[in-house]
């Protein structure tokens, strides 16, 4: 499953005066400004556009899904559910001067955004209105359904982990003739994007789990019996 990531990078300075120190107190007088001036977080989420996909045979569901899952050897799929999530942190830098010629860059707002771009195939041997085609259509929104919940459940926890989050990545000083703002951001981003992937993977662990509840061998034999007419 791909995942998509990218990056913005956003840079406001604030400028504002803190008096003059020692080299030594610089980072202790950044710290103590990004404790008296904590980010911005915001943590949204969305569901995607739902397509439909019924060109597909059950031969080129079965590579898909062998693909996006290594080492299984699947056969005659006739639906696939694929949520493609995807995620983007953005982040503001604030900074402040401090001592002589002397910067402190901290973050001011960290975005995160979550998302799915959904498609469900079911494979075009299957008559649209018959029988199983249905039932194989309510399975698939079925792991729609179950996406939705562990898409709820990520953004929940991921808001629980901000300030774990945040105490990992510190403020920085540099100094005002040399300090490339775009640089910084940039770096900082890519800090809180690491972090963000952590609890990622852990989001991909919980759609693997909740795809389970249904895809079982009593469930299968269960839905095969719906259409034995058909």
């Amino acid at each position: 499953m791909n995942i998509c990531r990218k990056m913005f990078f956003v840079s406001a300075v604030i400028w504002g005066m803190a008096g003059t120190a020692r080299a030594d107190n610089l980072q202790e007088m950044c710290d103590e400004i990004y404790r008296k001036n904590p980010p911005e977080v915001s943590i949204s989420y969305n569901y995607g556009k739902l397509k439909f996909d019924n060109d597909k045979t059950s031969e080129e569901l079965d590579d898909m899904y062998n693909e996006i899952n290594p080492g299984e050897n699947a056969k005659n799929i006739h639906g696939l559910t694929h949520l493609s999530p995807q995620e983007v942190t953005v982040v503001t830098t604030n900074s402040q001067m401090i001592g002589d010629g002397k910067l402190c860059f901290y973050p001011g707002k960290i975005e995160i955004n979550i998302w799915y771009d959904p498609i469900i195939f079911i494979a075009n041997s299957l008559k649209i209105g018959s029988c199983r085609f249905n039932v194989t259509l309510r399975h698939e929104q079925t792991h729609l359904d179950l996406g939705h919940h562990a898409l709820y459940l990520f953004a929940k926890s991921l808001k629980g982990a901000v300030p774990n989050i945040l105490s990992q990545v510190s403020p920085l000083v540099e100094d005002m003739k040399t300090a490339d703002a775009s640089k910084i951001t940039q770096n900082m981003t890519e800090s809180y994007q690491s972090l963000v992937k952590m609890y990622f993977e852990k989001f991909k662990n919980w759609q693997q789990k909740y795809n389970g509840m249904i895809d079982t061998p009593e469930n299968y034999a269960y839905e095969s019996k719906l259409c034995q007419a058909d």
